[in-house]
């Protein structure tokens, strides 16, 4: 009995142990800040600590340092043409709105909050299977349109001229006047384009009473070169698509 009591004690001093250094452990991040303060710093910012007028100031000075000469865009252009996901291609387009980007910025609402955009342009290095996968046959999809005669030229980040905080990383360049997006969705994989139509898969395609697949006016991308001016960089607005390495016949 004296051993087992003595064990049990000793239970007892490590449970209390434990509890005591639950109770002490440290502050999470957010304890540091006050109510007030959390709104302007942290993970969960939604607003800056500064007056309007300090803010406009500080918000066009920010813009204005974003112009670059016709030289530097074309450089940018290049050097991120050769070296997809390089350091350079991250840094400028990190300043910037992108194509990619746009819509989270014009769908969202006025009383939504901003910090999961922010952490998106700003810090997102996440990728999903279905990102993998895309990015797997993207090259498979270059391919085909190769092979249905298009010549296709791979493309770094374009600045826009007028609005320097506007960009865009097209999949590849058709001459001078026209882009390529390709989509190579994992749920379509076993799929041909009028499959994945019918089967709602595919959204930015449709199908007319005519039984014509054509590509639907309000897509993701076409809602980006319409309000962002990407149709600035690239006149004509000519975009091939490609869905699960097989062309719309």
């Amino acid at each position: 009995p004296g051993v087992i009591s003595k064990r049990s004690e000793e239970r007892k001093a490590a449970r209390r142990a434990r509890d005591s250094l639950r109770k002490k452990k440290i502050a999470p991040e957010n304890d540091f800040f006050s109510p007030v303060d959390a709104l302007s710093y942290g993970s969960n910012a939604q607003k800056p600590d500064l007056d309007s007028e300090t803010f406009k100031i500080k918000k066009e000075k920010f813009i204005n340092n974003l112009a670059v000469s016709k030289e530097e865009a074309h450089r940018i252009l290049m050097e991120t043409a050769i070296q997809s996901l390089s350091h350079l291609w991250i840094a400028e387009r990190r300043k910037r709105l992108t194509a990619s980007n746009s819509v989270f910025v014009c769908n969202r609402l006025p009383h939504t909050k901003c910090d999961n955009i922010v952490k998106r342009i700003l810090y997102s290095n996440f990728e999903s299977s279905c990102m993998k996968y895309g990015k797997k046959h993207e090259k498979d999809a270059i391919e085909e349109l190769k092979k249905m005669g298009i010549k296709i030229k791979s493309s770094g980040l374009f600045i826009d001229e007028n609005l320097p905080f506007l960009a865009a990383t097209p999949d590849g360049l058709i001459d001078d006047d026209g882009t390529v997006e390709i989509k190579c969705p994992s749920s379509c994989s076993v799929l041909t384009p009028k499959e994945s139509i019918l089967k709602r898969k595919i959204t930015f395609w449709t199908i007319d009473k005519k039984k014509i697949m054509k590509l639907k006016v309000l897509t993701l991308n076409t809602y980006i070169i319409s309000k962002f001016r990407v149709n600035y960089i690239f006149p004509k607005g000519n975009t091939a698509y490609l869905l699960s390495g097989r062309h719309m016949e």
